[in-house]
């Protein structure tokens, strides 16, 4: 979690310096389930509707952040990737399958 935050802090920080406190607050804030007192997901940063700058600098800032998923996840994947699961586990994750 430590390497996906910080690729996140780093570009936030380059564009603005206020961008990561504020992006990662509003990301924590909005995955949080009330009714279950968990997240939901591994955190990140959350922003929309940025107007308040010229629109180029903002393409850029989103082009960046998107251009940084796979370098901040990928890591993960693979740290992850081998790691046994419990019966208990893999039973709390089929109860909150969803069908479409």
């Amino acid at each position: 979690m430590r390497h996906f935050h910080g690729i996140y802090k780093n570009v936030c920080e380059k564009h603005d310096p206020s961008y990561y406190a504020k992006f990662k607050k509003w990301a924590d804030e909005y995955f949080w389930c009330k009714h279950r007192e968990q997240t939901r997901g591994l955190g990140g940063i959350f922003f929309d509707d940025l107007n308040d700058r010229p629109k180029e600098e903002i393409v850029k800032f989103s082009a960046e952040c998107l251009a940084s998923v796979v370098p901040s996840y990928v890591p993960i994947v693979h740290k992850h990737k081998d790691d046994e699961f419990t019966t208990k586990q893999k039973e709390w994750q089929a109860m909150r399958r969803v069908s479409f």
